[in-house]
């Protein structure tokens, strides 16, 4: 893996930028996910690879042997349809590689605890609808990937739907979130996923 490194050192970024790297050894016995193991995929076609390969999976974060745990968070107007928000949250659960089983939970802010269809959304999922106040979304503030002005002077927070992903996946492990999929919208909704790692039971 050393001369890999060396080889890739020059033009290597940051985990959000630099592409994904494995590395075999010569008889095909190994396959190691080198480098963007999460962002860039890695670690999913280092697990194909070797199982394609008959060939040992040799992993390299610690995070590979947590237990990921995902959140949406949602926004939308008062009184949205419901197959505003389904059709949505589909589109970005298709975009980001999940499904909806892997979802932990469903989030807004606290104005929205009474938005019907952000409830009756939940129950179509078997999913737990919570919300967060303001005090609790800021905490999340400098994750956000875009901040509005508008949405601020509305309603407290720069975003609703990628804060509370992000605090409801943090609340559930007490460790860091972070997105897995930025705020999507339609004309009535906004939809965003975070994860965070628990340890696997």
């Amino acid at each position: 893996t050393g001369k890999v490194v060396r080889t890739l050192a020059p033009v290597l970024q940051d985990k959000h930028n630099d592409p994904a790297i494995l590395i075999l050894d010569e008889a095909g016995k190994f396959v190691i996910p080198l480098l963007s193991g999460h962002e860039g995929g890695a670690n999913d076609w280092a697990s194909q690879i070797s199982e394609l390969m008959s060939a040992q999976l040799v992993m390299t974060t610690a995070n590979a042997y947590l237990k990921p745990i995902y959140s949406v968070g949602m926004g939308c107007e008062r009184d949205c349809p419901l197959e505003y928000l389904s059709e949505l949250l589909d589109q970005c659960l298709t975009q980001a590689g999940l499904n909806i089983e892997q979802i932990h939970s469903i989030s807004s802010i606290d104005i929205k605890a009474d938005e019907k269809n952000l409830i009756a959304l939940a129950k179509k999922f078997n999913k737990p609808f919570v919300t967060w106040n303001k005090s609790d979304l800021c905490t999340v503030e400098s994750q956000l990937s875009i901040r509005s002005d508008y949405i601020f002077n509305t309603v407290g927070v720069y975003g609703v739907a990628e804060s509370a992903a992000l605090y409801s996946a943090k609340n559930e492990t007490g460790q860091t979130a972070e997105l897995v999929l930025k705020k999507h919208k339609n004309s009535k909704a906004t939809c965003a996923i975070a994860r965070s790692y628990s340890a696997a039971s």
